[in-house]
C-alpha cells in the first residue's frame, strides 16, 4: 500500500494524535528485515538519492533454535546498502561506529557492571588525567618526577608483587630482577636476544661483588704504607735517642773520672782529719741507726725513682703490674680505652661494659682465629645450661626467639649500596684497626728486637763503665784504708 497525500501538487506531512492509545502507528511486513526511511534532500522526492543519504529505522527477526529473536536498529543507507549503526535487543545494545559522548559514562549501580569481558577486551585506553583508582589502590603518573606511583587511598606507597621485574638499560642491556630458590637475583641480559650476560645473587652479596665505599678494603699496600711510615719514625727516634745516650754516657764518663779523681784526693785528706771523729761517731751513729731501723716503717721510706721494687701508696700503684698467681678481689674495675683478657675461660657473676661516649671502636670485640673452613662458635649464650643464641665463624646467627615487627630491617637496594651495608667477603676484606694492629704487632717484634739489642749494647757499655769506676773506687778505698791503718798503728 502506498500513501501519497497531495494538495496543490505538494506532498503533505503525516501527523497522528491519539488521546489514550499507547501505539500511535503500527507498520508490519512479511519480510524478516524491514525499515522506515527518512530522507532529507532538496527536491523532497523520496525516490531521489534514496540509495545514499537515507536514514533508516528498522527491525529484523532472526530465527534460532529457541525461536525468533527480534532486533531494532538505527542505520544509514550507503550505496544502497543499509549500515546498522546501533542495534538493540532484549540483551544488548550494539554500537558499530565510533561513539562520541559529551558527558560521563556512569553505571546505574555500584560494583555491578564490567567494562569489557575476558573474551572481548578493549585495545587501548587513552586518558588525560594522572590517576586510575582500582578499588582501594591508586595508579598515578607523576609528570613532575616522571615516575609511576602505586599507593592506597591515603596516598601511602604500596608494595609491588611481581614474578620478575625488567629494567630497560641504555646500552642494549636490560636488568631482570627476580626471585629464584628463595634468593633475589639481579641478572643482566641482552636487550634483543634475552641471553644472560651476568647473574648476580643479591641475597648472597659481599665485598667481592660490590664497589668500594667509604669503608676501604683491606690491602697489603695500604697497611705497608702505614707500617713504613711508623717504622721510619720509630727508627729515627731510636737512632737519635741511642746517639744522645751514647754521647751522654761518654761525657758523663769523662766528667765522672775527673770528679772521682778529685773527690778521692779530697776524701783522703778529709779521712785523715776526721778519722778519730768518725770512730767515735760510728759507735754512736750505729746505735742510733739500729734503733731507727727497728722503728722504721714503709711510710718513712722514700721510693727511689725507677726502682724495680715499687710501693703501693694510698691504695694506688702507678705502672704496669704482672701477677703470676691467682688474684682474688670482691669487685674488679678496669679503666682505660681497651681491656684485653687473655684466658681460656672468664667467669663473672655480672659483666657490665660501659663504653666512652662517641668512642669509635666497639664496646665489646670478640676475635677468634683458626681454620676458615671449620665452622665453630664465636659467641654463645645459655640459660640454665640451655642454648639461647650463638654466632658461628661463617656468620650464622642463631636465636631461639627473635622479637620485633621487622620494621628496622633494611630493604635490599641495588643502585646505591656500598660497603657500609654489606657483609665482608673472603677476598676483599674491610680495613680495620684490628687487622692493621696485627701486622703492626708483627712489625713491632722487629722494632722491639732492635730496641732490645740497642738496650743491651747500652747496658753493656754502662756495665763496663761501672766496672771501671768500681775498680777505681776500690783502688782508692784500699789506698785510704792503707793510710788509715798506718796512722792507727802510729
Amino acid at each position: 500500500m502506498s500513501l501519497f497525500p497531495k494538495k496543490n501538487n505538494t506532498r503533505l506531512s503525516i501527523k497522528a494524535r491519539l488521546d489514550s492509545e499507547k501505539s500511535i502507528a503500527d507498520f508490519a511486513t512479511s519480510s524478516d528485515d524491514t525499515y522506515i526511511s527518512i530522507l532529507a534532500n532538496n527536491c523532497n522526492d523520496f525516490t531521489i538519492y534514496n540509495n545514499s543519504n537515507a536514514g533508516v529505522f528498522g527491525a529484523r527477526g532472526i530465527v534460532t533454535e529457541n525461536g525468533t529473536k527480534y532486533d531494532t536498529y538505527i542505520g544509514i543507507k550507503n550505496n544502497n546498502n543499509i549500515e546498522k549503526i546501533a542495534v538493540f535487543n532484549e540483551d544488548t545494545i550494539s554500537l558499530n561506529k565510533n561513539t562520541i559522548i559529551t558527558g560521563d559514562i556512569i553505571p546505574s549501580s555500584n560494583i555491578i557492571y564490567n567494562l569489557g569481558t575476558p573474551q572481548n577486551r578493549w585495545k587501548d585506553l587513552y586518558l588525560s588525567g594522572d590517576t586510575i583508582s582500582l578499588g582501594e589502590t591508586k595508579l598515578k603518573s607523576s609528570s613532575e618526577t616522571g615516575s609511576f606511583v602505586i599507593s592506597d587511598a591515603n596516598n601511602k606507597p604500596l608494595a609491588l608483587e611481581s614474578g620478575e621485574m625488567k629494567i630497560i638499560g641504555e646500552t642494549g642491556k636490560n636488568i631482570i630482577i627476580k626471585s629464584k630458590d628463595n634468593n633475589l637475583f639481579a641478572n643482566t641480559v641482552d636487550a634483543i636476544t634475552g641471553e644472560l650476560i651476568r647473574e648476580l645473587n643479591v641475597t648472597e652479596m659481599n665485598t667481592d661483588t660490590m664497589v668500594e665505599g667509604s669503608n676501604l678494603f683491606y690491602t697489603s699496600s695500604r697497611v705497608a704504607n702505614i707500617i713504613n711510615a711508623s717504622n721510619i719514625h720509630t727508627c729515627n727516634y731510636i737512632e737519635n735517642t741511642s746517639n744522645k745516650i751514647s754521647n751522654r754516657i761518654t761525657l758523663q764518663d769523662k766528667n765522672l773520672s775527673n770528679y772521682i779523681t778529685k773527690t778521692s784526693n779530697q776524701i783522703e785528706n778529709r779521712l785523715t782529719t776526721t778519722k778519730n771523729i768518725i770512730e767515735k761517731n760510728i759507735t754512736d751513729t750505729s746505735n742510733e741507726i739500729s734503733t731507727r731501723i727497728t722503728l722504721l716503717s714503709t711510710d718513712q721510706i722514700t721510693e727511689q725513682f725507677g726502682a724495680n721494687n715499687r710501693f703501693i701508696v694510698d691504695n694506688k700503684y702507678i705502672g704496669d703490674i704482672e701477677i703470676t698467681g691467682e688474684l682474688r678481689t670482691s669487685n674488679l674495675i678496669v679503666q682505660g680505652t681497651t681491656t684485653t683478657i687473655e684466658t681460656d675461660k672468664y667467669t663473672a657473676e655480672v659483666l657490665n661494659i660501659n663504653s666512652l661516649a662517641d668512642y669509635e671502636q666497639s664496646a665489646l670485640s670478640v676475635n677468634k682465629t683458626g681454620d676458615q673452613n671449620a665452622k665453630t662458635t664465636i659467641f654463645s649464650t645459655t640459660y640454665n645450661d640451655q642454648l639461647v643464641a650463638y654466632i658461628n665463624t661463617d656468620g650464622t646467627l642463631f636465636a631461639s626467639n627473635l622479637v620485633g615487627d621487622g620494621s628496622k630491617i633494611r630493604h635490599v637496594r641495588l643502585a646505591d649500596n656500598f660497603t657500609d651495608e654489606l657483609a665482608e667477603g673472603n677476598n676483599n676484606l674491610y680495613f680495620t684497626h684490628g687487622r692493621v694492629a696485627t701486622i703492626i704487632d708483627g712489625s713491632n717484634v722487629h722494632t722491639c728486637n732492635y730496641i732490645k739489642n740497642t738496650s743491651n749494647e747500652i747496658s753493656a757499655r754502662i756495665t763496663s763503665t761501672s766496672n771501671l769506676i768500681e775498680g777505681r773506687l776500690t783502688d782508692t778505698s784500699n789506698k785510704i784504708e792503707g793510710r788509715l791503718t798506718t796512722k792507727v798503728i802510729l
